[in-house]
């Protein structure tokens, strides 16, 4: 994923941040073929954390990480304790073509790594967006 796509992928994210609810908790994990999650869990929704977080979109989100392997990802979102009063939500922004997303989503259904609500946005360059939330 380069150049428009990434850029796609970080203007969305930047939104996403801004939209969240004040009563929320978050956190960001970069993913290529590492994981690089900003905090080591996730965060309470303050203007301190969302600067943190604007400046890790603006100084570290690129498409430098080697390829786009999304079940690491997946598996680090889930994996992290679920904190009471806080439902599980995992936005999952990819410049990779739906076609290659869908078969970790399955996968990771499968072996009972399930939350409240999970929502793939894939930003293509060259392709439609597609959108598909699982609940």
């Amino acid at each position: 994923m380069a150049g428009v796509a990434i850029d796609r992928v970080r203007d969305t994210l930047r939104l996403s941040l801004r939209a969240l609810p004040t009563a929320s908790k978050f956190n960001i994990i970069g993913f290529g073929s590492t994981v690089d999650p900003l905090f080591a869990q996730s965060v309470k929704y303050t203007e301190a954390h969302v600067e943190i977080a604007l400046e890790y979109v603006n100084q570290r989100v690129h498409a430098d990480l080697g390829g786009t392997e999304l079940l690491q990802p997946l598996r680090a979102a889930l994996r992290a304790p679920v904190v009471d009063g806080y439902p599980r939500q995992i936005l999952l922004l990819t410049g990779t073509a739906w076609q290659h997303i869908r078969p970790h989503i399955e996968l990771s259904a499968k072996c009972g790594f399930l939350c409240l609500r999970c929502c793939i946005v894939a930003l293509c360059n060259g392709e439609s967006d597609k959108t598909q939330s699982l609940s």
